[in-house]
């Protein structure tokens, strides 16, 4: 049996049904009304890449926990119920929490039709914004430069892990074009950790590092 919370992002959707949608226009009008809480979070690590971005996020909070800090994580997809996808310091968000968040978008948005993934992803910013922790792990949902992640313009630091084809229909259909679209997390100045790559993603992941001087 769905919970509320399922069922209400079920009615959501039902308003902007195309499920992977890769724009940050509505997503940045949105946050506007909500008073951007993307721009309030603490040191914030963003991991994009193909395979290992849920370990790597598991490694760092697991790493971050045992020296001390407090750590907020946003992953995705869930595996049984959304809430799983907000953590608050090793804690999965309440339910009532999350349909509480969610309410408070509908009613602070005058309709503005969101993705599921968007919808979720700002349920995770305000969540973040109050339960602040000393960290927050952001795990990109779909390729990069367009994912509703990267509204975050100041990383602590950015993860690009092994990157491989993907989702060719919504990146690319060469790993040159994917690790382009995944290399759009790279933010100026900002220290940029690469996992180990093939020949023809490093170079356009380090284009742009270079590009951006990290």
């Amino acid at each position: 049996m769905k919970s509320k919370t399922e069922k209400l992002l079920d009615e959501l959707v039902k308003l902007h049904p195309k499920y992977i949608d890769l724009s940050l226009d509505r997503l940045k009008l949105l946050l506007k009304k909500l008073g951007n809480p993307q721009n309030d979070l603490p040191r914030t690590i963003h991991v994009a890449g193909t395979n290992g971005k849920g370990s790597t996020i598991a490694n760092l909070k697991a790493l971050l926990k045992g020296h001390g800090f407090s750590v907020n994580s946003f992953t995705s997809p869930h595996l049984i119920n959304p809430s799983e996808r907000i953590n608050i310091n090793g804690s999965d968000i309440a339910d009532k929490q999350l349909l509480d968040l969610l309410m408070y978008i509908i009613e602070n948005t005058s309709g503005i039709p969101l993705s599921y993934f968007e919808l979720l992803t700002c349920a995770g910013f305000i969540a973040f914004k109050k339960l602040k922790s000393d960290f927050t792990l952001m795990e990109v949902g779909l390729g990069g430069r367009k994912d509703a992640t990267n509204i975050i313009r100041a990383p602590k630091a950015c993860v690009i892990t092994p990157i491989s084809l993907d989702h060719q229909e919504f990146l690319g259909s060469t790993l040159s074009k994917i690790a382009y679209e995944k290399a759009g997390i790279i933010k100026y100045k900002t220290p940029t950790f690469i996992g180990r790559q093939k020949r023809s993603a490093m170079k356009v992941i380090k284009a742009e590092a270079e590009y951006f001087d990290c």
